[in-house]
C-alpha cells in the first residue's frame, strides 16, 4: 500500500518513532583441541550451530551466561532470542504426524505394541 509507506517515511523523517531495545546472543565456539573464536556480529533472532557435514551427528558441550555444561548429540543446537525468531522454533520443534504413523507401523510390525498411540495419533489430527 503505497499511502501507508509514505505514512510511514515522513514518520522517520519527523523523527515520530520510537527505538524499542532488543537482546541479542553471542556466539562463540571452540572446536575439540582448537581455540576460542567469537562470531564477529550478535544475532537478533537465533543462531543454529552444527556440523559442517549434515549427515554427521554433533556433538558438543553447551553453556549458557549462568547455565551448567552438558553434552548435547543431535543434528543441531537452535539458540533462540525473543525476537522473531517464533517460527523458526516452531518448525524446529513440530512432529509431522505422518512420520509419527510410520514409526509407529514399523514398529507394531516388528512386535512393538502401539495400538494406543497410534488411536492418540489420528485422533490429535
Amino acid at each position: 500500500d503505497v499511502p501507508a509507506i509514505t505514512n510511514a517515511i515522513e514518520r522517520l523523517r519527523r523523527g515520530n518513532y520510537e527505538l524499542t531495545a532488543r537482546r541479542r546472543i553471542a556466539v562463540s565456539i571452540k572446536p575439540v583441541g582448537g581455540s576460542e573464536y567469537a562470531l564477529p556480529t550478535l544475532a537478533l533472532n537465533d543462531v543454529f550451530v552444527s556440523e559442517r557435514n549434515s549427515g554427521r551427528v554433533y556433538a558438543c558441550e553447551a553453556m549458557g551466561d549462568s547455565g551448567p555444561v552438558r553434552v548435547r548429540r543431535s543434528s543441531g543446537l537452535l539458540f533462540c532470542t525473543g525476537t522473531g525468531s517464533t517460527a523458526r522454533f516452531r518448525n524446529q520443534m513440530r512432529i509431522d504426524t505422518r512420520c509419527v504413523r510410520h514409526i509407529l507401523n514399523e514398529a507394531t510390525a516388528r512386535g512393538a505394541r502401539g495400538d494406543t498411540l497410534s488411536k492418540e495419533v489420528s485422533e490429535a489430527e
